[in-house]
């Protein structure tokens, strides 16, 4: 197919395939070789519009009416407008002539996420540092060849109608990112959940398991070390990272729970049946357990952070904290006067609760 001037203008940032290579390139090209991964791929590309977007793939098992070539006819029109902010579409395999590893895709259709790479998608999206700095040096030249232009021809835009489309978009985007990645979940077994770990030593990487995967793992990873399971969070760990701290907490969490704690003496925590069965896994608990195992990720997280090293990836999450600073505030600030909790009185002991004030100045 003759690609267009537009087409031929696009310049890659970055891309998960090594086959893909920083500079210029064509759309088809990035869809070719994305798809010939048979997995996930993503690539981030400057367009002839001055736009910074995403494109994402992943193999469906669902048939499409919207041939190969149809579909690069809808991206390529899709990047020449600057009032779509993203494009959704299935596109088929069938008919394709291309290279060896394509065809041979068990997959017949391939599931196209297209999106200009701003806003709320790019706060959504944790990418490795060497990416976010291609893409700011990107922004930058972009922004510096910008200004010499016109401004009126830049942004001849009716906002009213833009915004219309872009509420629209953003709607329609992430209901298929969640479609997306609901589907890649039941599809691949392992779905590696990866964390920022930049400049923190330890594991990189944390597993959700369920009953499709854990076998799996169980049988190439279980006896490679000795493990250790933290029942706040559920978390496998290698052995070789507990430390006394984690022991003695954990200790607590065993004696208060016992149910949880036969989870953990049976090793029902990598049993396949136990983790199918809707029912076993509704473990008794209390309203203590979120707030007790919040107190102890912030004690990770700030030992992580005044060490350096880490155990799990999630224990230096900011979005895990921050879940845990709002369950907190709901915890500590309740609504009621002094000396009730949650609407009761107190205890007659509450009167002899005071605080010895101390005035500070700050500046």
């Amino acid at each position: 197919m003759a690609l267009g001037e537009e087409t031929n203008s696009i310049h890659i940032i970055s891309s998960t395939v090594d086959q893909i290579c920083s500079g210029p390139n064509d759309l088809e090209t990035i869809i070719t070789r994305c798809a010939a991964t048979q997995t996930t791929a993503r690539a981030l590309f400057t367009a002839s519009n001055g736009f910074v977007c995403s494109l994402w793939i992943s193999p469906s098992p669902d048939h499409s009416t919207i041939q190969f070539q149809d579909a690069i006819k809808q991206c390529e029109k899709w990047l020449a407008s600057t009032m779509q902010i993203s494009l959704v579409t299935l596109l088929s395999l069938d008919g394709l002539e291309t290279t060896t590893e394509l065809k041979e895709n068990s997959n017949p259709s391939l599931f196209l996420v297209l999106a200009k790479y701003n806003g709320e998608l790019e706060k959504s999206v944790l990418l490795p540092r060497h990416e976010s700095e291609e893409l700011r040096e990107t922004r930058q030249s972009l922004l510096g060849t910008a200004s010499s232009k016109p401004l009126n021809s830049r942004w001849n835009i009716n906002w009213h109608r833009a915004r219309n489309y872009i509420v629209i978009s953003i709607v329609f985007l992430v209901i298929a990112l969640l479609s997306l990645f609901s589907a890649l979940h039941k599809q691949h077994g392992d779905v590696w959940v990866r964390y920022d770990t930049h400049g923190s030593d330890g594991p990189q990487y944390q597993l959700q398991f369920d009953h499709q995967n854990v076998s799996t793992w169980a049988e190439s990873h279980l006896q490679e070390r000795e493990w250790f399971l933290r029942i706040d969070d559920q978390a496998m760990i290698p052995a070789e990272l507990l430390d006394e701290e984690e022991s003695r907490y954990q200790r607590w969490f065993q004696q208060r729970y016992p149910e949880m704690n036969e989870i953990r003496l049976q090793q029902d925590y990598v049993n396949s049946t136990f983790l199918a069965d809707p029912y076993s896994i509704q473990v008794p608990s209390d309203y203590t357990f979120h707030m007790a195992h919040c107190v102890r990720a912030f004690r990770r997280y700030w030992q992580a952070k005044e060490t350096g090293r880490h155990v799990c990836p999630r224990d230096i999450d900011y979005r895990h904290m921050k879940h845990c600073l709002d369950a907190m505030d709901e915890w500590a600030f309740i609504d009621g006067p002094r000396m009730s909790t949650n609407g009761e009185e107190m205890g007659p002991d509450a009167d002899n609760i005071v605080l010895i004030w101390k005035t500070k100045v700050c500046w």
